[in-house]
C-alpha cells in the first residue's frame, strides 16, 4: 500500500507542479499540492530526489527540474538566489554585471541580506551563492527586476555602486568597482548627488573617501556643492584605498586617502 501511494504521488506530483509554473517550492507547497500526508510526501520527494526531478536547495526548499533536462539542468541562479534568504538583494559583482557595468562575469551569485545564514557560502547545481550579511541601516535602495515571470529584488545601481566601494572584495576588487563608475556615468544612468547621499548613508567614512577620489580621477562632472558635500564627511583619519594591497603608497591630504595602487592601474582597462 504504502509503495502504492508513493507511487501515485510521483505521478500525480511532478503534473502539478509543472501546472502551478513555479521553479522552487515549499515542502508545505508540495504537501498540498500533492494532498499527501507529511510522512508520504517526505517518501515522494525522496524519491523525486533519487531521480532528480527535484533539487534540495536547503531544508524545506527544493528546484523542480522540467523533464528531459535531468543531467544538465542549472536553473535561473537569481531566482535560486532570491528564494534562499529573507529580505534579500542581489548585490555587488553580481548586480555590477546585471547593470553592464562591468564585463567580467562573476561566477558567485552575490545577496545581501539583514538575516544571518549558517552557511554564508553555499552551491548547487555548480553554481556558488555568497549571502554578505549587512546592518539594517545599510540595507537600503533596493528595486525590483522582472527574470521572466519572476520578480527579483536587486540593489539600484547607485547602491550598487556604493556597496563596491564598501566592500571591493565582493566585487572583483576595487578595479570593478572603478569599471562601474566610469560606465556609468559614460552611459548617463548614474546621479551623482545620488551617489552622494547613499555614500553618506551606508555611516562609512572610507566609502566618502572614495568616492571622492575617483570622481577627481575619472574627471567625473561635479559641483562646488557636491565636492563640499563629500568633504565634509571624510574626518581626520586616513583610510586605505585598496584594502586588498599592501599598507604603503601616497598620503591624499585632500581625500584622507592611503593610494597604495598606481592609478594608472586602475584605468589601464580603458586601453584594452
Amino acid at each position: 500500500m504504502t509503495i502504492d501511494i508513493i507511487s501515485r504521488g510521483k505521478k500525480s506530483l511532478l503534473p502539478m507542479l509543472n501546472r502551478a509554473g513555479k521553479e522552487v517550492y515549499t515542502f508545505k507547497e508540495i504537501c498540498k499540492l500533492s494532498g499527501l500526508s507529511g510522512s508520504y510526501a517526505r517518501k515522494v520527494v525522496f524519491q523525486l530526489e533519487k531521480f532528480n526531478r527535484l533539487v534540495r536547495l536547503e531544508k524545506g526548499k527544493y528546484l523542480y527540474v522540467p523533464e528531459g533536462f535531468e543531467k544538465n539542468w542549472s536553473g535561473n541562479s537569481l531566482l535560486i538566489a532570491s528564494r534562499l534568504v529573507y529580505p534579500y538583494a542581489i548585490s555587488y559583482w553580481t548586480a555590477l554585471n546585471h547593470f553592464q557595468f562591468t564585463e567580467q562575469i562573476p561566477s558567485t551569485v552575490f545577496v545581501q541580506t539583514t538575516a544571518r545564514k549558517f552557511h554564508p557560502e553555499i552551491e548547487i547545481l555548480g553554481v556558488k551563492y555568497k549571502f554578505v550579511t549587512v546592518n539594517k541601516r545599510k540595507y537600503f535602495g533596493v528595486i525590483n527586476i522582472w527574470e521572466g515571470p519572476h520578480k527579483i529584488q536587486i540593489t539600484d545601481k547607485e547602491k550598487t555602486i556604493v556597496d563596491c566601494l564598501d566592500y571591493p572584495e565582493y566585487c572583483g576588487g576595487i578595479v570593478e568597482a572603478v569599471k562601474g563608475l566610469d560606465t556609468g556615468f559614460k552611459n548617463k544612468e548614474l546621479d551623482l548627488s545620488k551617489l552622494i547621499k547613499y555614500a553618506k548613508r551606508l555611516a562609512n567614512k572610507t566609502v566618502l573617501k572614495r568616492l571622492g577620489y575617483l570622481i577627481t580621477l575619472l574627471g567625473i562632472n561635479a559641483t562646488a556643492k557636491q565636492i563640499n558635500e563629500i568633504t565634509a564627511g571624510l574626518g581626520q583619519g586616513y583610510s586605505l584605498f585598496d584594502p586588498s594591497h599592501p599598507i604603503t603608497g601616497k598620503l591624499d591630504s585632500k581625500w584622507k586617502l592611503k593610494i597604495n595602487i598606481p592609478p594608472d592601474t586602475l584605468t589601464e582597462w580603458k586601453a584594452s
